[in-house]
């Protein structure tokens, strides 16, 4: 299965934050704290569930695991199983 071209779940999710974020803060700081939401052992990094999650609350939401997963995996260029969320973060903004 092709998930759409990452750029696409890029602006999604720029737009969520704009729509839906606390407007006193900027875009990159208001999906900084939902990423630090969800990262309870304060890594810095976010695996599979953590990220899945932290799109969610954004309101992006995947139409299977397979499109979370591979999207996931984009970022993971390690293959680690995990992504810095900073760095993400500043990749999109």
């Amino acid at each position: 299965m092709e998930i759409q071209d990452p750029s696409f779940y890029e602006t999604q999710i720029k737009r969520k934050i704009r729509e839906k974020g606390d407007q006193r803060i900027s875009e990159k700081a208001n999906l900084t704290k939902i990423f630090k939401f969800f990262d309870l052992n304060n890594s810095g990094s976010s695996d599979l569930r953590q990220f899945t999650k932290t799109l969610a609350k954004v309101g992006l939401v995947f139409s299977n695991d397979e499109e979370a997963l591979q999207l996931f995996r984009t970022y993971d260029t390690n293959d680690s199983g995990s992504i810095n969320y900073k760095e993400f973060i500043d990749y999109l903004y």
